[in-house]
């Protein structure tokens, strides 16, 4: 007759050790299969998120590379210092850092676009640095200048915009109207302090630096331009 063996019969014991072991074997295979089943689901929503993150920051790259034509603008408008000459670029570095604080794909990363980008920002930052070091020298060396002559501190902006706007090129017919300087020939303590600057090696070659660097930017963003016509 089948049923569960009399307790304490040497069959009864027998019993209990094969229910237990079937029991505990049940137990194993199915926490394995479990945590196999949940790793490969956890892997594949892994997979599934890192598709539509790269989607989503594909499209925002695509406007941001729209914007390239907006810095390219920004470039060629003259606020009275070197600084002035380099775009800010705000809205391609937060997006860039986020892309990577999110950890997206190594091939996302990879992408032509996203290269420039980081590129950009790269070129970016030392504009920054080398204009804020062309500027300071600048302001110190006329401010040295004026002081020498007794010229008021006030007037010193006038010739530091004056000698920026002769390094980027720029002419006395264009720069007195831009400082409303009403004379059709510049002040000569501007001129000397010019010529200073002019004369100063470091100012110089910083300058030189600093085209070339500003040179890279915008053939950069022209590329970038390009990559978001063809996109759309």
């Amino acid at each position: 007759m089948l049923g569960i063996p009399t307790p304490g019969s040497e069959e009864y014991n027998i019993f209990l050790v094969n229910f237990w072991s079937s029991l505990y074997a049940g137990l194993i295979s199915a926490i394995v299969t479990g945590l196999i089943v949940g790793l490969i689901l956890w892997k594949l929503q892994n997979m599934a998120d890192a598709k539509q993150k790269a989607r989503e920051y594909g499209r925002q790259l695509a406007k941001i590379c729209d914007r390239a034509g907006e810095a390219l603008e920004q470039m060629m408008i003259f606020g009275g210092n070197t600084k002035s000459l380099v775009p800010t670029l705000d809205d391609i570095k937060n997006l860039v850092q986020e892309i990577q604080v999110q950890g997206v794909s190594h091939a996302f990363t990879k992408n032509k676009c996203f290269i420039l980008l980081e590129h950009v920002i790269t070129l970016q930052k030392e504009l920054i640095n080398q204009a804020m070091r062309i500027d300071l020298l600048i302001s110190n060396l006329v401010r040295q200048g004026n002081y020498t002559e007794k010229i008021d501190p006030v007037n010193d902006g006038i010739a530091t915009r004056y000698i920026c706007a002769r390094f980027i090129g720029w002419s006395d017919d264009k720069i007195l109207p831009y400082l409303s300087i009403s004379s059709n020939e510049c002040p000569e303590w501007i001129l000397r302090r010019w010529e200073e600057c002019k004369a100063n090696e470091e100012i110089s070659h910083l300058w030189q630096e600093f085209n070339k660097g500003r040179a890279e930017l915008y053939d950069s963003l022209i590329q970038l331009s390009g990559i978001s016509q063809v996109s759309n």
